[in-house]
């Protein structure tokens, strides 16, 4: 039996963890401080769990197990509080597990400065990949290695990250006299957030540590980071917040309340976009009435938000459902008069807050200065993991594919695998995946003969480098299916958009159905709306089916030149008879994609986000320009020669197809990276050197379609005349 007091306690809350439970004890009793107590709090496990916890403290007297009857990870946490006779107490969950010095380095830490908090960053960690883990970096070098007190302005940034309070180490009595619990709901959802609040609000002496410490592990899909249910047990937390605030401390309610209503607001958006669709409407209404009640009772800073941010919060009230649309499908709500009351107000707050000065460069297009709210990495990858759905493999391929996925591989090994699962993980399994693989030189075609091997559906058909073109050419002689997806080997597939865009298809028997995207870093996680990449405002509207000619006013601009983001009738492709063009470095996609849409006769569109398109690649098949830096104008030049082949084709499309191509021109070349270049190319534009843009030929009053066409042209002057 221990008499001596421990050091630190640690509280390990279990709950059918069988599988990771081991080496989570076994990194508790290696800790090189040998000085602990290990208060595991079994929350009546249905598995093996408790039969193991046994194990170890019958082999370890430092360890303490607690079966209790299952009541959630508030009350199993409160439980060891109340337990804890440690100097120091702190929490591991279960599934992860926490490096030997790390308790000897946080108490070390916390007895040198006198601190009730250390907190460290952490690894994300994956048992299944090569790399394990992944720094997370929620602490940067400036704010570690100094004490800080959490309620001054400045030092803040702590009430704003993913709460972890399993990476800190805090001074039991720090807890005590401050009355600190846990909410008791069910579950093991969100129940550190008003904890968490708390610690912060009442701490004076804090450090953070820049190292890692504990590993979290990301691959546990019983853990709760992978249950996007209990909808509401955030506003709980939340609810918890504003009583405490209220009762318990009213001394810091003035100071506290704006803090908490912005956590309240960036952690009820993040969750918008996370929770099913059914509940979303519900949801916002919710936060709809909490955001008004503190606004009302004026507990909301204007100074605390990012700009633009608390005018886009403020539509939970005004326009809940474009609120909805904005965060989850990237379409804007507000045009015209209304968008420019949206900016007027940011940058009245940005004024108000930052002076002047700043507004004005925020008008310009400059950054704003710091205090711009981020999602942090574990945000962003959690809301990433949860999207995602596990891929499910056949052994067996369907007989008659209701699609055919044709799919151009090249020297993608670091994201293929996540890829592939995504299509894998589609509700519509009638499918097949035709990978070609052009010549890659790492382990693509590894890993592609891997898949292959574990599900029928996918065929692999290596071939000589010949680029994108070719291999999609090759891949279209092999579909078998009446509808074809053409997707890049890159990008991430919404569980369901195989299903989706299927039953658009077969319900208006379109011959494409295109649908929403986003740009995905795959570095950060972070998927950004891209509202341009299909602009509903320029397409017929409330027409489920319309043909290319009802929109040949604006087509181009409204539609992408890309093929990955549609359907296809495989038929109505037949009927086509084009291909991709194969002698092109760059823009070939263009040439094919608009010959093809411009061809249809019943277009379908669906708004939602079904794409996460990857943009941080340095590899990617869409990287190439700099090797061709005109075959834009080539490919120009060929979409023209093919609309005018048919009588009267290119009139109907000429405004739009005009307003593209120079605004297609002049991006590629304001984009380019070698400045001689650039410089040369942007003298060729306004000189007359690319006729077919058809500059000269009209007013500037025709090319409108795009904002601030004259400007960017006259740039485009300067810059040449500098090369």
């Amino acid at each position: 039996m221990q008499h001596m007091q421990p050091k630190v306690s640690v509280i390990v809350p279990v709950y059918n963890n069988q599988v990771y439970v081991v080496p989570c004890m076994r990194s508790l009793l290696a800790q090189t401080l040998e000085n602990i107590e290990v208060i595991a709090i079994n929350d009546g496990s249905t598995d093996d769990s408790s039969r193991i916890l046994h194990r170890f403290a019958d082999q370890d007297p430092r360890v303490v197990v607690v079966d209790k009857e299952n009541g959630g990870y508030g009350v199993g946490i409160n439980t060891g509080l109340d337990l804890a006779r440690g100097e120091y107490v702190t929490i591991l969950e279960s599934d992860d597990f926490m490096d030997p010095d790390a308790l000897e380095t946080l108490t070390n830490y916390a007895d040198a400065f006198s601190c009730e908090v250390v907190r460290a960053n952490f690894n994300l960690y994956w048992a299944s990949k090569i790399k394990n883990d992944h720094f997370l970096e929620l602490f940067g070098p400036g704010e570690c290695d100094r004490v800080i007190d959490p309620r001054n302005r400045a030092d803040q940034h702590c009430f704003y990250v993913q709460p972890a309070l399993w990476s800190a180490i805090y001074r039991r009595s720090f807890i005590q006299d401050n009355k600190l619990r846990l909410l008791e709901t069910p579950g093991a959802a969100y129940q550190d957030t008003a904890f968490n609040f708390k610690i912060w609000a009442c701490a004076r002496r804090v450090m953070f540590v820049h190292r890692a410490f504990v590993h979290y592990r990301q691959d546990n899909e019983a853990s709760s980071i992978n249950n996007p249910g209990k909808v509401n047990n955030i506003c709980l937390e939340y609810a918890e917040v504003r009583r405490w605030l209220r009762e318990d401390r009213p001394d810091l309610r003035a100071e506290l309340a704006p803090v908490g209503n912005k956590m309240m607001c960036d952690a009820y958006t993040w969750n918008t976009t996370r929770i099913a669709e059914e509940f979303r409407a519900d949801f916002v209404r919710r936060f709809a009435a909490e955001f008004s009640e503190a606004e009302a009772a004026g507990e909301i800073d204007p100074e605390l938000f990012a700009p633009g941010q608390l005018a886009m919060v403020k539509k939970v009230v005004t326009d809940p459902q474009g609120f909805i649309d904005f965060h989850t499908k990237g379409i804007d709500p507000d045009h015209g008069l209304a968008l420019m009351g949206r900016k007027i107000s940011t940058l009245a707050q940005v004024a108000q807050g930052q002076g002047l000065g700043a507004a004005k460069n925020l008008a310009k297009g400059k950054a704003a200065g710091a205090g711009a709210w981020v999602p942090t990495p574990v945000d962003c990858y959690d809301m990433e993991m949860a999207s995602r759905a596990k891929p499910v493999y056949l052994t067996e391929a369907p007989d008659a594919p209701k699609i055919s996925v044709v799919m151009p591989v090249y020297n993608c090994e670091s994201v293929l695998a996540d890829t592939l699962e995504s299509v894998l993980a589609q509700t519509m399994e009638s499918f097949e995946l035709i990978c070609v693989d052009d010549g890659s030189t790492d382990s693509s075609l590894e890993l592609l003969n891997a898949y292959a091997e574990r599900d029928a559906r996918i065929k692999v058909y290596p071939r000589e480098g010949a680029g994108a073109a070719a291999a999609r050419n090759f891949g279209l002689t092999l579909v078998s299916a009446p509808y074809t997806l053409i997707l890049d080997s890159d990008d991430i597939f919404m569980p369901t958009m195989f299903e989706d865009l299927l039953e658009r298809a077969e319900k208006t028997q379109a011959d494409l159905v295109v649908c929403n995207s986003c740009d995905f870093d795959g570095e950060t996680y972070m998927s950004t709306p891209t509202p341009w990449v299909l602009k509903l405002n320029m397409l017929p509207q409330d027409a489920e089916v319309f043909s290319a000619e009802d929109a040949a006013g604006t087509l181009f601009e409204a539609i992408m030149g890309w093929p990955w983001d549609r359907l296809y009738r495989t038929s109505f492709l037949a009927e086509c008879g084009l291909t991709f063009p194969e002698d092109y470095e760059n823009s070939e996609d263009g040439v094919y994609v608009y010959g093809v849409l411009a061809r249809a006769k019943r277009i379908s569109v669906l708004p939602q986000v079904l794409i996460k398109h990857r943009s941080s690649r340095k590899d990617s098949i869409s990287n190439s320009r700099e090797r061709a830096p005109e075959d834009f104008y080539r490919a120009i030049c060929a979409i023209k020669a093919d609309l005018a082949a048919e009588p009267g084709r290119y009139e109907r499309f000429a405004k739009s197809f005009l307003n593209w191509a120079l605004d297609y021109a002049m991006w590629n070349i304001h984009t380019l990276t070698d400045e001689r270049l650039k410089g040369a190319l942007a003298k060729k534009l306004t000189s007359g050197g690319y006729p077919e843009l058809e500059v000269t030929q009209h007013p500037w009053s025709y090319f409108n379609l795009y904002p601030n066409m004259r400007r960017r042209y006259l740039k485009m002057q300067l810059l040449g005349k500098r090369a």
